[in-house]
């Protein structure tokens, strides 16, 4: 018959943040994918807008880039609060580049709900 370990409760205090690292750094998070994304446009838009009055031609190459990341966020499912900060940043980045989005009920409506989410979240 094997002999039982005492494990005291200081023991399994002591052990306990290893363990949760362990447990926390196996499982990634469930929006990884868009949340790289949301890095992604960061980027583009930051070289976006520093590129902003030079030449039209790197202006459009760097606003090209921001959208096709913008795209993959359209694409991309959001299951957490975190996603859908990253859905927030790409409905931003299209109000960036494409200025109002037109003067009806419906515009308007989102447009409020959007600005609401981006000051909760």
């Amino acid at each position: 018959m094997a002999a039982h370990a005492h494990i005291t409760r200081r023991a399994a205090l002591v052990a306990l943040p290893a363990t949760l690292a362990i447990s926390t750094a196996a499982s990634p998070h469930p929006d990884a994918l868009i949340l790289g994304l949301g890095r992604e446009l960061e980027a583009a838009f930051a070289a976006e807008r520093a590129a902003y009055g030079l030449r039209s031609a790197e202006y459009e190459a760097a606003s090209d880039v921001a959208a096709a990341v913008v795209a993959r966020i359209e694409e991309a499912t959001a299951t957490t609060v975190d996603g859908l900060k990253v859905k927030l940043q790409a409905f931003h980045w299209c109000r960036y580049d494409c200025g109002p989005m037109g003067d009806s009920t419906d515009v308007r409506l989102i447009e409020q709900i959007v600005d609401l989410l981006e000051h909760l979240l």
